[in-house]
């Protein structure tokens, strides 16, 4: 338990933190050395994939022994300059894979945003019926309780307020104002 929270530790400040001071004083030094800034672009790209390969594999892989110990070595091995690993896998590996499905992994994104998207609108289309519910029973409630036009004045400015500025507002404004009208033109006739 102690070992795996100093690997822990030891990945955040070897994998993240390090990594972000360098880019950090790249990107903020008063002459920009593209070479310097395309590293740690190239770094976070794979640290980024390897970070969401890793919830994954963790799940898999985590019994292994050295586990943790093996993913700093990888990260080191990315970090230290001198050992070029971080151009290797990104020149060998990640490019040549990247560039071979880009236009999947684009329609792909394509679909998803389409997805998201429609799960929106349902999601917002089951909120307005859900709203349309309350004001039906919040309707039906008015009709049952005679309500004298105080309350039905206090009700509107509640509603408005509370849902002001939003779609359902005219709408909640209208049923109050037709319940309170045929609430009023009772009284009237009592």
């Amino acid at each position: 338990m102690l070992g795996d929270f100093i690997t822990r530790i030891i990945i955040l400040l070897v994998g993240y933190a390090y990594p972000a001071y360098g880019c950090y004083k790249s990107v903020e030094k008063k002459k920009l050395e593209i070479h310097e800034l395309r590293y740690w672009c190239q770094y976070w790209i794979l640290v980024a994939l390897l970070t969401v390969f890793e919830r994954i594999g963790d799940i898999i892989v985590s019994w292994l022994p050295l586990y943790g110990e093996i993913k700093i070595a990888l990260l080191i091995y990315l970090c230290y300059p001198k050992s070029q690993g971080l151009s290797y896998v990104y020149e060998k590996l990640l490019c040549p894979y990247m560039s071979k499905h880009e236009s999947d992994i684009d329609q792909g994104i394509s679909v998803l945003k389409i997805r998201g998207h429609l799960v929106i609108a349902q999601l917002l289309q089951c909120i307005f019926h859900w709203s349309l519910q309350i004001f039906k029973q919040l309707q039906q409630q008015i009709t049952i309780y005679k309500v004298n036009k105080t309350n039905i004045y206090i009700l509107k400015l509640y509603c408005i307020r509370a849902l002001s500025p939003n779609p359902f507002t005219s709408f909640v404004y209208r049923i109050i104002t037709d319940q309170s009208q045929k609430i009023n033109n009772k009284q009237e006739l009592l």
